[in-house]
């Protein structure tokens, strides 16, 4: 089972002058959905979806079932995931009570008897908040967004690797998926930054068997006005599953 995460950036291609998005280019998003075709994913967790039509879009271009998560206190923040037909899905819920963004828990089947629970996270950057504050505000939305130990957590982190972030994680048992796979230095931006992660409990470690990101070469368009697809480039995993 192959699950992906991605920041979209809105649909809206690179460079963007506006922090707001403003409409989304759907030459942008198609090409995109033809760029995931190349991973095939079973699962899609994405964020920065900015509203609900939005969403309803990406879904009919995927052609996937989905679930809608507006951002909480900056509603364009918001997230989705989607999934295959061949895919069980178990349950969802959308927490709104508290992030600044958004954060999505669910539970998806790897057989007959295995589930796993993943959180599809967004947590805040530095751009609406002075840096101690914001730096302060993702350490208390990832210690409640963990309370019930998914047993992945992935999305955009805003924070690299190796702060307060990376050790509260490692003590609750979570380990970096890019550093399991010695991937560890290759970036998640098209700015060189590694702030998209996928964390894996230590409890199934050992069935992750493969994880993925594009480059930004392979973000690169033609399209006008644009040189990149999102400023964020996909990242992935490949879980075992059970044999029926």
């Amino acid at each position: 089972m192959t699950i992906l995460s991605h920041n979209v950036f809105w649909f809206q291609g690179m460079p963007l002058l506006s922090n707001v998005p403003q409409a989304l280019r759907v030459e942008v998003l198609k090409a995109l959905v033809e760029l995931y075709g190349e991973i095939d994913p079973d699962v899609f967790c994405f964020q920065e979806i900015q509203s609900a039509d939005v969403f309803r879009l990406l879904g009919e271009s995927l052609g996937l079932s989905g679930i809608y998560c507006s951002g909480r206190m900056l509603v364009q923040y918001g997230g989705a995931i989607f999934w295959h037909s061949r895919t069980r899905f178990v349950d969802a819920i959308n927490v709104r009570e508290y992030p600044q963004r958004m954060w999505q828990i669910f539970t998806i089947g790897l057989g007959k008897e295995d589930n796993v629970t993943l959180c599809n996270i967004h947590l805040p950057s530095n751009r609406q908040l002075r840096k101690e504050v914001a730096s302060r505000r993702r350490f208390e939305e990832l210690q409640a967004a963990t309370r019930t130990f998914p047993k992945v957590v992935l999305g955009d982190f805003n924070e690299e690797p190796g702060g307060i972030l990376s050790d509260f994680m490692n003590g609750q048992g979570y380990r970096d998926s890019a550093e399991l796979f010695g991937q560890g230095k290759r970036p998640t931006t098209i700015k060189g930054k590694r702030i998209d992660q996928i964390w894996i409990h230590e409890l199934i470690g050992d069935w992750v068997v493969d994880y993925g990101v594009m480059t930004k070469y392979q973000l690169s368009t033609c399209i006008e006005g644009k040189t990149h697809l999102s400023d964020h480039l996909p990242v992935w995993i490949r879980l075992k599953m059970e044999k029926n």
